[in-house]
């Protein structure tokens, strides 16, 4: 896992002098936002809603297959 994101890791460390402060100001802004809508769409899909795209309707024969593997 540590070879796969060192890469990534490196770039963005290596990057932020790139960036200026005012969009990284944004971003800052913008990440709390980004996680309240991350945290929405979970809860959605765990409710089994069944709207299309975001929290697909499961079946009661997937639903039984899904907690036999464990």
């Amino acid at each position: 896992f540590g070879l796969g994101t060192i890469p990534l890791l490196a770039v963005v460390y290596f990057s932020k002098d790139l960036i200026s402060n005012k969009l990284r100001a944004r971003f800052n802004r913008a990440v709390p936002y980004a996680i309240g809508v991350v945290a929405v769409l979970l809860i959605l899909r765990g409710m089994n809603l069944g709207i299309p795209f975001i929290s697909p309707e499961l079946h009661r024969s997937e639903i039984t297959t899904m907690q036999e593997c464990h």
